[in-house]
């Protein structure tokens, strides 16, 4: 990295129930700090910061990188084509999906994709038709969160498949992001068929620091701040540095430029915002199917979210920005929804 660190420092396993989110700091009054800027801050020549590059060591992606950790953390039971099946949980943005493709490349293993929302709506039996083609050998399943849709029959064929999992005799490596395994882990007993699923530990002030290269430019107080409101998330962290510098803001002031839940909204937003964090993203139509409501209010919602910069759509699918999530995470715990971790 920059600094000469070894980049899989910042990558660290550990078992679910271990995963800690970083704590604000205690001995400065940061809270007062954002919402009053100090003459230094409004200066004409508080420092300025270049845009950020995604992955300090300018070798690999962020999901590569923790692909590779990944690899050599599951070493020996990726050694062992018989062992049991392991569950990977990653935060939104992270990459689960790529992340375990990439390890499926690493380890030759075949991959089962997710069906189209069109498949779980027909209550197709192809997808889990080409999980058992693949007999007993390995297999790793990329996102688990993409099986599924909350809806009365979306669960039907995605017991099938935990069913499956638990019975076949090849090794099995399956990806979910927080927010579907949080969902799932209600409406499923996952434990009973993977047991503690991993993660990774957050990334804490040190960590961002190290792994943004034009982090020097924030102060310690200010990378704690942001390691709080990213959960040490360095993909959220990275996407909220850029809009600091993309918005010109002096570093003291970056809180007041980031997204925020828009003040006039409906129970809709709510709704749509969950629904698409449980599912890492879903197209208008999918997303239809999740939310008893009309086509115009819940395209309503999704327009009043797109125009707060809180979701985005790419090739179809909406999904929560990654700078506008923490306003999103803040927002549903306080409408007393369940964090995802």
């Amino acid at each position: 990295m920059a600094n000469g660190k070894d980049t899989l420092q910042l990558w660290q396993w550990i078992p679910l129930s271990e995963y800690r989110r970083p704590v604000p700091p205690v001995h400065h009054n940061i809270g007062r700090l954002w919402r009053r800027g100090t003459p230094a801050e409004n200066s004409p020549s508080a420092p300025t910061l270049p845009p950020p590059q995604r992955g300090a060591s300018g070798r690999h992606s962020l999901e590569e990188e923790i692909a590779d950790s990944l690899a050599r953390h599951l070493a020996a039971w990726l050694a062992d084509p018989t062992s049991s099946p392991r569950l990977i949980v990653l935060a939104p943005h992270l990459g689960i999906e790529d992340v375990l493709r990439r390890v499926a490349r690493l380890t030759r293993s075949p991959v089962l994709e997710p069906p189209s929302s069109a498949e779980i709506l027909t209550h197709s039996e192809a997808w889990l038709d080409r999980l058992l083609a693949m007999g007993d050998g390995p297999v790793v399943v990329p996102a688990l969160h993409r099986m599924f849709l909350q809806h009365a029959d979306g669960l039907t064929r995605l017991r099938e498949l935990l069913t499956s999992v638990h019975q076949r005799r090849g090794r099995t490596l399956v990806g979910c992001e927080s927010w579907g395994w949080r969902y799932l882990r209600k409406a499923l007993r996952l434990g009973a068929v993977f047991g503690e699923p991993l993660t990774l530990q957050a990334v804490d002030a040190d960590g961002l620091a190290d792994w943004l290269p034009d982090a020097g430019g924030l102060s310690v107080d200010v990378l704690r701040q942001l390691a709080v409101e990213s959960g040490g998330n360095v993909a959220v962290a990275h996407a909220l540095v850029t809009r600091i510098v993309e918005s010109g803001a002096a570093p003291l002031q970056w809180r007041s430029r980031l997204p925020a839940w828009p003040p006039e909204s409906s129970p809709m937003e709510t709704f749509v915002a969950h629904s698409l964090l449980i599912h890492g993203g879903l197209p208008i139509d999918a997303l239809a199917a999740t939310i008893l409501a009309s086509d115009d209010e819940i395209r309503a919602g999704v327009e009043h979210l797109a125009a707060a910069g809180l979701i985005e759509e790419a090739s179809g699918t909406w999904r929560v920005t990654a700078a506008g999530y923490p306003a999103v995470r803040t927002h549903l715990l306080g409408h007393d929804y369940v964090d995802d971790f």
